[in-house]
Order: C-alpha cells, then structure tokens, then sequence
C-alpha cells in the first residue's frame, strides 16, 4: 500500500444517515465555525469528506477485497459509539487481515 493509513468503510445506512445530519448541521448550526479551528480551508475540507460519502453511486464502495493484501502491522480503532460506522467496519477489516488488531474506543 502506498499510504500510512488504511480507511475502510463499506457504506452503512446508519452512518450516511448520520453524514447526511452532519450536512445539516455544518448549514445551519455553529459547526462550521467550531471545524475552522482545525481547517485552513474548513468548506473544502468538510465538502470533500460530506459530498462524497452522500453521493448515491458512493454507497457501493468498499474496499475489504484490496485488504488481503495487507502484510504491514495493523491497528483498527473505532469508537463504539462512532456516529458514522459501526463495530462491523472494524471487524471486517480483522477478517481480511488476520494480524490486525482491534481496539475499540468507549464513545
């Protein structure tokens, strides 16, 4: 792989949901604001992450067939509690790498 880190989401109707609520907050609540604190570019940062995952032919990507491919140390952390995918995502991941290892975050 030429990256550092691995993201694997297969898309979730509970997390596009959530994507989708996240679209609406950034329009009309202060999260626009709170996210510019960590973003030179808050509206490109926040776009290229929301618009792609809302787009309707995204929903089919997944990427678990490129992940057998993995031979380098690995370590999946979601959040047990993550607003936007669910422990299944990590799990995945261990079934296609079996030397991963999970840790799940409380939250």
């Amino acid at each position: 792989m030429d990256a550092d880190f691995v993201h694997l989401d297969f898309t979730e109707e509970f997390g596009i949901a959530s994507i989708a609520a996240a679209r609406t907050a950034y329009e009309t609540t202060d999260l626009r604001e709170r996210l510019s604190r960590y973003h030179a570019d808050v509206d490109s940062a926040f776009r290229s992450w929301n618009d792609v995952w809302l787009d309707p032919s995204f929903r089919a990507w997944n990427i678990e067939a490129e992940l057998d491919a993995i031979e380098c140390p690995v370590l999946v952390v979601p959040g047990e509690d993550d607003d936007y995918g669910t422990m299944a995502q990590a799990h995945g991941i261990a079934r296609h790498v079996p030397h991963a290892q999970v840790l799940a975050m409380a939250g």
